[in-house]
């Protein structure tokens, strides 16, 4: 069947959808030529048309397809977030990791520290009782020094040389004493005790000391003064 149409006009019917794309199941006609005779699409059945009227109203299948553009959005926007969080979580992870590895280094580099600074003091306790010991050795090698100087020169009670019978008879022979004159001043002692002791003394006697009563009898009977004899006393113990 043919009609003709005078006017412009435009004809929409649906094709029904399954899928949640509403718009894009509409189709439409436009009459746009007047006079012109056009074959009618077929008649829609009112019952199919109020079955699909809600994905027919254009409105709410834009607000549809805007809702879930908005959602489409708001999921790749959560997703975006859920990766920056797992990101930061990750992180804060790797830092707390970090800052445990640190606390441990720290912790090991203490306890080195304070050993070292133990070892500190043992040594500089070790090494003031090396000190000690070292000054007791030292006093110890002067009192033995002091022992042999003493044992190589001793002295009497008034601080005399103690002479051998080597350095008192040099140093008569540096002083021009001969021993002649030695056995002669002997001869003249009067007392025949007292003589036989001088020759005694003179001839057997391993040491000699100025404080013996002979000496100084000797020296007189030689014209020396007790100062004469004093300072030659001095002189022969410093003989070697």
């Amino acid at each position: 069947m043919s009609q003709t149409y005078t006017t412009r006009m435009t004809l929409v019917f649906p094709v029904p959808a399954i899928n949640q794309q509403a718009a894009a199941s509409i189709e439409r006609i436009v009459v746009t030529e007047a006079g012109q005779a056009f074959p009618l699409p077929t008649a829609v059945d009112p019952a199919l048309v109020a079955q699909y009227a809600p994905e027919w109203n254009l409105a709410a299948a834009n607000e549809r397809d805007s809702l879930a553009a908005e959602k489409a959005e708001l999921t790749a926007t959560l997703e975006t977030r859920t990766q920056e969080r797992d990101a930061e979580k990750a992180e804060k992870e790797s830092a707390l990791a970090e800052v445990a590895t640190l606390t441990e280094q720290l912790a090991t580099a203490t306890a080195e520290r304070d050993d070292a600074l133990h070892a500190k003091d043992a040594a500089e306790f070790d090494l003031v009782a090396v000190g000690n010991e070292r000054d007791a050795a030292l006093a110890e090698v002067e009192r033995l020094k002091a022992e042999l100087e003493a044992l190589k020169n001793p002295v009497d009670t008034q601080g005399f040389p103690i002479l051998y019978p080597s350095q008192l008879r040099r140093m008569l022979r540096r002083s021009g004493i001969s021993k002649q004159m030695v056995a002669d001043a002997i001869a003249s002692i009067p007392d025949d005790l007292m003589r036989g002791d001088a020759e005694d003394l003179w001839e057997y006697s391993t040491t000699f000391e100025r404080t013996n009563p002979l000496v100084t009898m000797l020296g007189a009977a030689m014209g020396l003064s007790n100062t004469d004899i004093d300072t030659l006393w001095r002189a022969a113990g410093a003989i070697q």
